[in-house]
């Protein structure tokens, strides 16, 4: 029988490789890549196809949590701070307005889903604290420039 650490590596590969082949099919698709990677984690993941299990989903975790802070970490050197105070005398707004309508949103939609409401207002905090690294990454794919990118790079920040 195989030792458990390669399986866990065995999985990490296939996540690469078709993460991978998504990434440029959504490329072609003109999409953005981090739309297909989280497809491709949805598919493969333990809800629908099964094909990394669940204790593999646990013991990557560190990784997922390094190449979040990874992004971050770029968004920050990245970060125009001659600006930033033009920036943040807006941002407050802007970011009491978006905490507010996601949390809203996520809540009330899986609350008319037939969640319970602790657990959709639970689902709709956790949902504060995963979008900033995606929002990231898609700006950074098209390559964005402009106020409403500065804005929503300040926002991450």
């Amino acid at each position: 029988m195989p030792h458990p650490d390669s399986q866990v590596l065995l999985t990490l590969g296939l996540l690469l490789a078709v993460a991978l082949v998504a990434g440029r099919i959504a490329v072609l698709l003109r999409l953005p890549q981090v739309t297909a990677y989280l497809l491709v984690g949805v598919l493969f993941g333990p809800s629908v196809l099964g094909l990394v299990p669940q204790q593999h989903v646990v013991l990557l975790q560190p990784l997922t949590k390094l190449a979040v802070a990874l992004v971050l970490f770029n968004l920050g050197c990245q970060f125009p701070f001659n600006r930033a105070r033009r920036i943040f005398r807006n941002v407050g707004r802007l970011a009491s307005g978006e905490i507010s309508a996601t949390l809203l949103a996520v809540a009330l939609g899986l609350w008319l889903l037939g969640q319970p409401w602790q657990v959709a207002v639970l689902l709709g905090t956790l949902a504060l604290a995963t979008a900033p690294a995606t929002t990231v990454l898609v700006l950074k794919e098209t390559e964005s420039e402009g106020t409403i990118t500065e804005y929503a790079q300040a926002l991450v920040v």
